[in-house]
């Protein structure tokens, strides 16, 4: 393994490690989750906070794997374009 390769996935661990914990916190502390997203007037907190939870999870994969990358950069920007918008 060489150096741009190593650096690669040391650069995609780093990306998509804070995307799997928040991905695992939805789910983990879905009720607070949904609390939070109700306070913020999100339309069906409970599907909102699950759907986003998983979106972050498989774009993770995606990413990872480098099976459908693209893919995975998408479905993070599909999350975090709205998720500014409404919850920031």
């Amino acid at each position: 393994m060489n150096l741009a390769t190593w650096l690669e996935w040391v650069g995609k661990l780093l990306f998509v490690a804070f995307f799997v914990m928040s991905g695992i916190n939805h789910l983990v502390n879905l009720r607070a989750m949904t609390g939070y997203a109700q306070s913020k007037k999100v339309p069906a907190p409970g599907v909102a906070v699950v759907a986003t939870g998983v979106m972050m999870l498989v774009a993770s994969a995606f990413i990872l794997s480098g099976w459908n990358a693209p893919w995975g950069y998408r479905l993070l920007a599909i999350f975090l374009l709205p998720t500014a918008i409404m919850m920031h």
